[in-house]
């Protein structure tokens, strides 16, 4: 099948790209195009385990087929359902940053199933030996309430070093990177809304039997959030 798209994609303009490929559209499927993709039996590899990840329930967005044409790598994936969670761009208009605000309040109104599910995911996913990339909004598609996880690469570090971190990377996503800052003209009340999204990560971790004090550490550190307050002095435990 990824032959048919790539002949296809010969006489395409890309539809948008990242930092070492390309990316063509098409109704059901993406197809990647570069120099630095997977290769061979790592990108088998990463077809089998989101496979099995898909077979298990957690929202991946998974990867098809891979051939090597030249010196160009090329991954077929399906298309993700939704649209990107936030748009990384929405700082550069007040309508962009309107649509920012609109989606943070969206996420912090999601019930207790939304954050466990989240959670419960990127969780699965790394102890596959795969790696979630927090750094950029495009990695994660929203759609019908539920987060859809994209361009899942292989590990860099220990498993023991990304799971030390994934709580706060878990809020960082959730909240939209720096947008809040970055959007100044909703700044003030994206700020309000923040602390919500916090609180439900939190509950969610210790419904998970997560560890709650390493989240208020790495997420609240000066208690600008009052998450020591929420979590502690109220012993919500």
């Amino acid at each position: 099948m990824i032959d048919k798209y790539i002949e296809m994609s010969m006489t395409m303009d890309n539809n948008s790209h990242g930092s070492n490929k390309k990316c063509f559209y098409f109704d059901d499927y993406v197809l990647l195009c570069g120099n630095s993709v997977d290769r061979d039996n790592h990108a088998i590899s990463k077809i089998n385990v989101m496979k099995e990840l898909k077979e298990k329930g957690v929202n991946v967005v998974r990867l098809l087929e891979y051939k090597r044409v030249g010196n160009r790598d090329y991954e077929l994936q399906e298309r993700a359902p939704g649209s990107e969670l936030y748009d990384y761009h929405a700082y550069n208009s007040i309508a962009g940053q309107k649509q920012y605000l609109s989606r943070l309040k969206e996420i912090s109104m999601q019930d207790d199933s939304f954050y466990d599910k989240f959670i419960s995911d990127w969780d699965n996913i790394l102890t596959t030996g795969l790696d979630v990339d927090p750094s950029k909004c495009n990695n994660f598609f929203f759609s019908n309430n539920q987060i859809y996880f994209i361009d899942l690469n292989r590990m860099g570090a220990s498993y023991e070093q990304r799971n030390e971190y994934k709580y706060m990377e878990m809020a960082v996503v959730l909240r939209g990177g720096g947008l809040p800052w970055m959007c100044e003209k909703v700044t003030d009340e994206a700020l309000s809304i923040i602390p919500i999204i916090y609180q439900k990560i939190g509950l969610s971790i210790i419904r998970m039997n997560g560890d709650i004090d390493t989240y208020i550490m790495q997420v609240d550190p000066n208690d600008r959030y009052g998450l020591r307050d929420f979590f502690v002095n109220k012993k919500v435990r």
